[in-house]
């Protein structure tokens, strides 16, 4: 595809997947990075990443060499984070060497921060026939099994199906 929306590990967990794929395939090549940068470049113009954090070394190390060679190749990339550029990978195992991903990052990309005191993540929640129901009705969990968490569980299948057909 032309536009790719994915969270940043599960795209990290692919390239290193194709990455040791491809040192099995022909050890002689030598870093797959380069010939991975560029085949992810064919397969995708825009790449969508959710909720940016690194956390691993490993991913650390691979976006510095793989976005390097994609925002060479003219690969677009939106990005949402918590964090500012500044701010990954705080604090990680030989973050120096990480520290060129963040340059790349500030001097390839806009960056802005939205600054917002609404939490978009729960507007649906709060419009959900589920946040009408009392809170021991729409917990995680509903224990013991007796009477009452019947009844809850009951409640909850309601709010769940109200109007739908089932």
């Amino acid at each position: 595809p032309t536009y790719l929306p994915t969270y940043l590990p599960t795209y990290l967990l692919q390239v290193h997947q194709r990455a040791h794929k491809l040192r099995q395939q022909m050890p002689e090549l030598g870093d797959p990075v380069p010939y991975l940068a560029y085949e992810l470049s064919c397969e995708t113009q825009v790449l969508v990443l959710d909720e940016v954090a690194v956390t691993d070394i490993a991913d650390a190390l691979m976006l510095r060499k793989l976005f390097r060679r994609l925002f060479h190749n003219g690969m677009v990339v939106v990005a949402t984070s918590n964090r500012a550029p500044d701010d990954l990978y705080l604090g990680g195992l030989q973050r120096p060497s990480f520290l060129p991903f963040i340059d790349d990052v500030k001097e390839r990309c806009d960056v802005h921060e939205l600054q917002s005191t609404t939490d978009y993540r729960t507007l649906a929640a709060e419009a959900s026939p589920l946040a009408e129901l009392p809170p021991d009705g729409a917990g995680t969990f509903l224990h013991p099994l007796d009477e009452a968490t019947g009844s809850s569980a009951r409640r909850l299948w309601e709010a769940l199906v109200a109007g739908s057909a089932t």
